[in-house]
């Protein structure tokens, strides 16, 4: 499983873009820490993966070794992790220091991992130019930083990461609608656009010092108790709240690029009514704003509903480095504002911003029209307008199955059969005593404002292991307006001498289909990109039957075929298939 699943997408890039520097997690398997792990950092990565570029720590992994009793000095942690195959600590020396070269003078195995490591950084510097420090600096920050290339892409990433997840008929919103109400904490915030490891998240976390709460921070918290910025918890909660000195500085920073989604809504319905309204924060138990958002919601025509929570560093936000939920629902009085709103006001719309998707059956049951629209950047109030009045015709696809409660964790399409979701054949026993067995919105699941028809599929018959198949079909825009559609390839083996997954995702294509027209898409997938493990460890392609189900979702398949593998064969796995190859007429 760790070969098949979790390093395929590694593998993918290795193979496929070259992949240059690789992170180790601080995870640990069988009771080894992978920072630590010769099996992992060399065996694995370097021997069998065929990586060849520099192996760096994610921050303090090194610190963790001493941390968790697995080394006894800073120098012992960082000698184990330098024989294991790791090239550069960061963000700073803690066990690559003068202490551990002294212990490296009399073991032979360690020079040679230092000379090792050394070399792959000055490869790694030679490739990217940095020996020449002119070397491309001109065309590489007029990339990075031409407002005329980044913006377009930026509100393109935006539009195209909008998910419409439900619609009883209320969207898209009409522009000359009078009365316009919005609630929630996101409403009119800049901040709560962006997401972590972004600057507005950055200078939130070193403006209010909150960051000092996190693990390892110990030594910085006793510097930020006088901080005028560092605000106390909500009322109810452990997540503290956020200055307002720090909106308004981003709002100023940002005046003319980045419009908060009231504002983007107000430039959209110049003429409307809107009022706006907190209602509820991101986290805690204060109600006090409810009287007021619901009477908002009696006096609109439209209520337009932001809830979610708030990605970033320490203690002001509800995810985040270091930061979990023990729920996988709304944080705080969230839902009880949300479903108290959709009682009030019959058109709502429901714009969900976290990380995750919406997982709360009742609120999706009560909500109307449910947009993910996830932290978006600096265009995101933007595109969000673009979509609820109809600029911008949505298709996304969640890209993680949402559950309908914790129990159900964990969920997803391709799990094993006999142990998902799905109904099974003789012994395979699964079933909830208070709930249903699937998901609340399956894996690949949204929808659009118009629809789309699947026809007159073809599937190459048989295929050697060493070949590919071709599986072609026709997408047909049955509505009245232009949209795009995804359409998604899954492929199930019918029997295999492993247990192998229900269904495997094996390709998609976003294609944009004008009202009435068709278009034809085709996926060649080669044989062995459905290689698996044997009994004997080694890769294989195996002979038999694949059945072929092409749809808009997971659970929406809308065409089903088959073709057959010919013949069993062994594969060296970096160079198989990993993902359907994409043709559209």
């Amino acid at each position: 499983e760790l070969r098949e699943v979790y390093a395929k997408p590694f593998q993918a890039a290795i193979s496929e873009a070259g992949l240059g520097s690789i992170m180790n997690s601080y995870g640990v398997i069988d009771n080894e820490m992978i920072i630590g792990s010769e099996e992992i950092l060399t065996t694995l990565l370097r021997e069998e993966m065929g990586f060849d570029g520099i192996v760096v720590s994610d921050y303090m992994s090194v610190n963790k070794m001493v941390d968790l009793k697995v080394s006894a000095s800073p120098a012992e942690a960082g000698l184990t992790a330098l024989k294991a195959g790791l090239d550069i600590e960061l963000p700073m020396p803690y066990g690559f220091t003068a202490d551990m070269l002294e212990k490296l003078e009399a073991d032979e195995e360690a020079k040679a991992a230092l000379t090792r490591a050394a070399q792959h950084v000055v490869e790694a510097k030679i490739k990217l130019g940095l020996l020449d420090r002119q070397a491309h600096r001109a065309e590489l920050e007029a990339d990075a930083y031409d407002r005329a290339k980044t913006k377009p892409l930026a509100m393109r990433l935006a539009h195209e990461s909008i998910i419409l997840v439900k619609n009883d008929g209320v969207l898209p919103l009409d522009k000359n609608v009078q009365k316009i109400g919005i609630i929630g904490p996101h409403a009119d915030s800049v901040r709560l656009l962006f997401g972590c490891y972004t600057y507005p998240a950055a200078f939130d976390r070193d403006t209010a010092g909150d960051m000092a709460d996190m693990p390892g921070m110990q030594n910085v918290s006793q510097g930020q108790k006088d901080n005028p910025y560092l605000m106390p918890y909500l009322p109810g909660s452990t997540v503290r709240g956020t200055h307002a000195y720090i909106d308004e500085a981003l709002r100023e920073q940002y005046a003319g690029v980045t419009p908060t989604i009231l504002e983007a809504i107000r430039g959209k319905c110049p003429d409307a009514q809107i009022r706006t309204a907190k209602g509820a924060d991101i986290a805690g138990t204060d109600r006090s704003g409810f009287a007021e958002a619901l009477e908002i919601a009696a006096w609109a025509d439209v209520l337009i509903v932001t809830a979610g929570g708030k990605y970033g560093w320490g203690t002001s936000c509800t995810t985040g480095e270091g930061i979990d939920c023990d729920k996988i629902g709304l944080t705080g009085v969230q839902k009880d504002l949300v479903l108290q709103l959709a009682e009030a006001a019959p058109r709502m719309v429901l714009v969900h911003m976290d990380s995750k998707p919406l997982m709360d059956e009742e609120v999706a049951a009560a909500c109307p029209a449910i947009l993910e629209n996830w932290f978006p950047g600096d265009t995101g109030g933007a595109a969000l307008a673009d979509v609820l009045f109809g600029d911008y015709n949505p298709a996304g696809r969640l890209p993680q199955t949402a559950a309908r409660s914790e129990g159900q964790i964990p969920i997803y399409a391709a799990q094993k059969r006999g142990s998902g979701y799905r109904p099974g054949d003789g012994m395979t026993i699964a079933k909830y005593v208070e709930n249903e067995k699937t998901p609340l919105y399956a894996f690949g699941h949204g929808i659009s404002y118009t629809s789309f028809e699947y026809s007159d599929l073809e599937v190459t018959p048989t295929v050697a292991s060493s070949g590919e198949a071709k599986i072609s079909f026709t997408v047909t825009n049955t509505g009245s307006r232009d949209g795009e559609e995804v359409a998604q390839l899954y492929i199930s083996d019918a029997l295999a001498s492993m247990i192998r997954p229900e269904q495997e995702f094996a390709g998609f294509a976003r294609i944009s289909v004008p009202a009435g027209a068709s278009r034809r898409v085709t996926f060649t997938v080669r044989a062995d990109q459905f290689a698996f493990i044997d009994r004997k460890n080694r890769w294989i392609v195996e002979s038999g039957e694949m059945d072929v189900l092409v749809g808009a979702s997971s659970e929406d398949i809308r065409l089903r075929g088959q073709f057959t593998i010919t013949d069993t064969s062994e594969i060296d796995p970096k160079h198989r298939g990993f993902y359907a190859r994409t043709a559209v007429e």
